[in-house]
């Protein structure tokens, strides 16, 4: 139904439960839209999306995802439907309310593909068991509520286990398991505070069944095709997100497989869906052909995305096909489908086709402590794939490519693991723990049986068979003679293929065989064992990616030479989504100028899938060996680094004979080693903090004297993941090296003076050895102490920071230049007591680049492509760009996830994701930024201040703006005290440890609208972190520095002012300019008063 106007929902920024891989889907959906000469409107609200300013929309808004702003875009472009299947539950959810609840005619609307009525019938217990019953299937007892009381005597009435969840669904706030009824009271009461229409479902709980994914399509002349299905190691009572998940289904029985499909097929059928469906199936343990039905999500769902990588379907690109009206008879004869019959082969077969393994990836202690017990809401923070010809092959790559010690070789806690008595080792593997596996590994190594193992974990008897044969091989290479391995003699050859196949690495088998990772290497080759690229859906689906496999034979390679181009190392995942959207914008440049890539990486999905360019995908894990390997079968010209994370550099530093292409990798090292980096900005006369070097705790300690508390620590070479600490004392200092042997692998360590309430700025730009073009500049909202990733961004600076910003500009062109930079350059200034400072460089993209990319036009990136392939700056012709419009970048923070985590700021990054906000204002785009990053922004209500001395001050001109704007205002004695003396009224409460009633009661009252708390003394953290994670458990907005505190009362009095405008991107893209030199404008900035 060619020339509709369609408005797309977007995923939002990255968040807990809203995956990155929803950006390649959105962009699949919009091109088929597109090319079906629909006009398409895309609402999305982060930098990284790869469809605004792409063409594949006619207009683009970067606002928030909310109610009131999709109000105003459907009031304002009167589309003719919705499309909001292929964004994520956010979106879905707020579709699904809007649809329900909107007070305004023109804000009415049509879904595209299946209707509302049907996606709303999904979501109400009593609708969804009706029809579940008319297919002849069972559900889990259920019932709507809404209060505590009734939610109660529901859940009595059900029996425990109950699942409290609530309405619309969400992906992480409002979701918990209870087994009695202090947690049901609980559980019920967060749940109706985030609910937006104070509904809940109360749900009896299946936990410890067994857990299926089954995705099917369905065309409106209701013909069914089942993509595939995907099972989940862990049981029920884990959260599908956080268990460890395969597919196809590996373990049920050939009769539950036809009994599954013949079910999912009659579901599909009488809930009508229209496009694709996922289903989820709970199995009996002892019975899996006793099947209940758990949930239909009609939509694009990561089980969706999963299935569609191991058959070989682009779900997304089907899914909005027939959502306009495409049939399945249509795709079954595109040829790029395969034959439905080998999707669900024989039990027996299923592992002579590949298998996909999906590894979840979990967050550091500053968010979630050890032996955290995994639960019905995700705390997994990311995820990576592995594609291998077996179950545990592709287990072992996902696993590596999480950056986890690899199974069976390793252990996660080695030093005490070899202390682990049964008994530990039983009490382990009976809970849910992130790291599980390693312990069944554990636990098998030590010879306890596999029975004992399934009974106590709850885990399927076919995965732990599975591990127990993984262990045996292992074994066997053990007790391999080193000389044995190294003349061949034996089996040798054999057995080295099988662990090749089994996806061991050669850094595992080093340490099996106990010698050098390098050297098993060169026996493997010398024993014909070679790596070779393998196309996952052969000839059916081109732009399917690759993986390396072993043959006995070499590949023959083309003649291509294509550049080599490296993803992200980390596992980490702020960032990922913005990565991702750099390095297609890089390999769209470099397919413009004829050349053609290979890229490697371990996502599911990534954007370069999707895009008609010229690139060769690897799902692997990015290590020596692999980059090694593609190399080997590749032959590429050169590598391009510089749109990688600073992991990669470590790798590079270790290949012979390959061209890194822009500037030199000497250069590059100048700027990554502190040794080199220190003497070279000293030569340049740049102001930097004190510093030095140590090679160990007690020279460390010594030079944090000598330059004087307090100081930043962090490694001397960023090529490791950084951790960073502060130290404000010699206390602080030496409960750090105390704990030298748990980081010796820090050493050398950097020390510099922490320049306290220093004011940060980040310049990006783009050299040719001989000039630079200054890509853009922007301030961070947080001060000095807070994680770049953490902390808000706002371009452009304010107009007091100009004649400090063109000595910053002289600062990147000198450095740039010095070391004939060619490609990105970026770098990070510190200004306090009217003094500019440079704290680092970076010889390629940083956090910002994604945000300063889509902001500025998307030049940046293009500029930096067409340099590095040899183009002057001269040639062509970009200048400096400025805009008569604001942005802010506002991190998103998952602490509602993580019981035990304290929702304050530091040097240790927290954040999963950016939010964007566009005005021509300060305060609004701020506040845009808040709601994007998922935040409820307060208008009226209880403002609580609970501030450290130091900040007490600075507190008293927010309260007075508070109170202007009609808050109320309740404070902690301390800051109390100090509003009484400046007649402030406000109100006393106490503290969590004076008594009750106190501020935690208030806040589960519902009486607190916002919180600003800044950290006090480490006697009180405790106190404080409970206080703070009551309210970020309940939606309240949760703010500890005053920098973020003036943002952020900016952000609402231009909000309660006049609300929100809309206005889509390339129309503020319109008040873009370009000049030479950037001269500041008077605008609304980050001054408070």
């Amino acid at each position: 139904m060619p020339g509709q106007r369609i408005l797309v929902l977007g995923s939002g920024p990255t968040m807990i439960g809203q995956s990155r891989e929803y950006n390649n889907v959105i962009m699949s959906a919009c091109k088929v839209l597109h090319n079906a000469e629909n006009s398409v409107i895309l609402l999305d609200s982060h930098s990284a999306s790869p469809v605004s300013g792409s063409g594949l929309c006619s207009r683009s808004y970067i606002e928030p995802l909310t109610r009131e702003i999709l109000e105003k875009i459907l009031q304002k472009e009167r589309p003719h439907s919705v499309l909001a299947t292929v964004s994520g539950k956010n979106s879905f959810n707020l579709s699904l309310v809007l649809n329900q609840f909107s007070s305004h005619s023109n804000s009415k609307f049509a879904f595209l593909g299946t209707t509302g009525e049907i996606l709303a019938s999904t979501q109400r217990p009593e609708i969804f068991k009706q029809i579940v019953e008319s297919a002849g299937a069972e559900c889990p007892n259920s019932s709507t509520v809404n209060s505590i009381d009734k939610g109660i005597e529901t859940g009595r009435k059900i029996g425990f286990p109950i699942i409290v969840r609530a309405i619309p669904e969400p992906s992480g706030l409002g979701v918990a398991i209870a087994y009695n009824v202090e947690e049901l009271e609980r559980a019920i009461s967060i749940a109706l505070t985030v609910s937006p229409i104070k509904q809940i479902v109360i749900e009896k709980s299946f936990a410890g069944a067994k857990s299926t994914d089954w995705v099917v399509l369905r065309d409106r002349r209701d013909n069914i095709f089942i993509v595939g299905s995907v099972e989940y190691i862990e049981p029920m009572g884990v959260h599908a997100n956080d268990s460890i998940a395969v597919s196809p289904a590996q373990s049920i029985s050939d009769e539950s497989i036809a009994i599954a499909k013949e079910t999912v097929e009659r579901i599909a059928r009488n809930f009508k869906v229209t496009g694709c469906a996922t289903i989820q199936l709970a199995h009996d343990k002892k019975n899996d052909t006793d099947i209940k039905i758990i949930s239909v999500t009609p939509m694009i769902t990561r089980a969706a995305i999963l299935c569609g990588r191991q058959a070989g379907i682009p779900v997304a690109e089907f899914h909005t096909r027939l959502c306009i009206d495409g049939n399945i008879n249509e795709l079954m004869s595109s040829s790029l489908l395969k034959d439905e019959a080998n999707l669900f082969e024989k039990k027996e077969k299923k592992e002579k086709n590949f298998c996909v393994c999906r590894v979840p990836v979990f967050p550091g202690n500053r968010l979630m402590k050890k032996n955290e017990l995994l639960t019905t809401y995700t705390k997994s923070v990311d995820s990576v794939t592995g594609v291998g010809m077996n179950f545990i092959s592709a287990l072992q790559k996902a696993v590596r490519a999480s950056c986890l010690p690899e199974p069976g070789a390793y252990c996660i806690d080695a030093e005490s693991a070899g202390t682990w008595g049964v008994e530990e080792i039983m009490q382990l593997v009976s809970k849910p723990f992130a790291n599980r596996l390693w312990h069944i590994l554990r636990a098998i190594k030590i010879g306890i049986e596999p029975e004992e193992l399934i009974n106590v974990s709850g885990i399927d008897k076919w995965f732990i068979n599975k591990l127990a044969e993984f262990n045996e091989i292992e074994e066997k290479c053990s007790s391999i003679q080193k000389k044995d391995l190294i003349s061949g003699t034996g089996n040798i050859k054999n057995l080295l293929k099988k662990t090749k196949q089994t996806g061991c690495s050669d850094l595992q088998l080093s340490s099996i065989f106990g010698v050098e990772e390098e050297k098993i290497r060169e026996y493997r080759l010398k024993q014909k064992i070679f790596p070779i690229a393998k196309h996952l859906s052969g000839e059916n689906f081109q732009k399917s990616p690759w993986i390396i496999n072993y043959n006995s034979r070499k590949q023959k390679y083309s003649d291509d030479k294509p550049i080599l181009i490296i993803g992200s190392c980390k596992s980490k995942p702020i960032g990922k989504a913005e990565n991702e959207y750099i390095l297609l914008e890089a390999i769209r440049e470099l397919s413009k100028a004829g050349e053609k890539c290979i890229l490697v990486s371990p996502e599911t999905l990534h954007l370069a899938d999707d895009e008609d360019v010229n690139v060769k995908r690897y799902i692997e894990p990015v290590n020596m060996e692999i980059i090694n390997d593609i190399i080997e079968i590749e032959k590429p010209k050169a590598v391009l680094a510089q749109f990688s994370d600073f992991q990669t550099y470590a790798l590079i530093e270790k290949l012979d004979d390959i061209t890194v292409m822009g500037t030199s990798f000497k250069n590059i090292q100048r700027l990554l080693k502190r040794e080199r980096f220190y003497p070279l900005i000293q030569k340049l006369d740049i102001r930097l903090p004190s510093h030095g070097i140590a090679d160990n705790a007690r020279d460390a300690f010594l030079l944090a004297e000598d330059i004087g508390y307090p100081v930043i620590v962090h490694p001397a070479a960023p090529a490791i993941i950084p951790a960073v600490d502060i130290w404000y004392s010699k206390r602080e200092a030496k409960d750090f090296l105390d704990s030298a042997g748990r980081v010796k692998e820090l050493y050398p360590i950097s020390i510099e003076k922490f320049l306290e309430g220093g004011r940060e700025f980040h310049i990006e730009g783009v050299c040719d050895k001989t000039d630079l073009y200054v890509g853009g500049i922007i301030e961070h909202i947080e001060r000095a102490g807070v994680n770049t990733n953490d902390s808000a961004a706002v371009w452009a600076p304010e107009s007091s920071a100009a004649s400090f910003l063109e000595e910053g500009r002289d600062i990147i062109k000198r450095l740039a230049i010095e070391l004939e930079i060619q490609g990105l350059i970026g770098i990070k200034l510190a200004l306090l007591d009217d003094k500019l400072y440079l704290l680092d460089a970076f010889p390629g993209i940083t956090e910002n680049t994604s945000f300063i990319n889509k902001i500025s036009g998307e030049k940046l990136i293009s500029t930096a492509i067409q340099v590095i392939l040899g183009k002057s700056l001269a040639e062509t012709n970009e200048k400096e760009p400025v805009t008569d419009f604001v942005a802010v970048s506002a991190p998103v923070f998952p602490f509602a996830n993580f019981p035990d985590s304290d929702a304050s700021l530091g040097p240790e990054s927290c954040s999963v994701g950016k939010a964007v906000g566009l005005s021509y204002s300060f305060g609004t785009a701020y506040a845009k930024a808040l709601v994007s990053a998922g935040n409820f922004l307060p208008v009226t209500g209880d403002v609580l201040l609970s501030v450290t001395d130091k900040d007490k001050q600075e507190i008293l001109p927010i309260a007075r703006k508070l109170i202007a704007l009609g808050f109320n205002i309740s404070a902690t004695s301390g800051t109390y005290a100090v509003l009484q003396k400046h007649a402030i009224p406000a109100k006393l409460v106490m503290k969590f440890q004076e008594g009750r009633p106190n501020v935690i009661d208030n806040i589960i009252d519902g009486d607190m609208s916002l919180i600003i708390n800044t950290p006090g003394s480490k006697a009180n953290r405790f106190a404080e972190a409970k206080m703070r994670h009551e309210a970020v458990a309940r939606g309240i907005l949760v703010i500890t520095t005053i920098s973020a505190a003036q943002a952020a009362v900016e952000g609402i009095a231009a909000f309660m002012r006049h609300g929100f405008e809309i206005k889509p991107y390339e129309k503020y893209l319109e008040g873009l300019r370009f000049q030479h030199s950037l001269n500041f404008d008077s605008q609304p900035t980050l001054d408070f008063d």
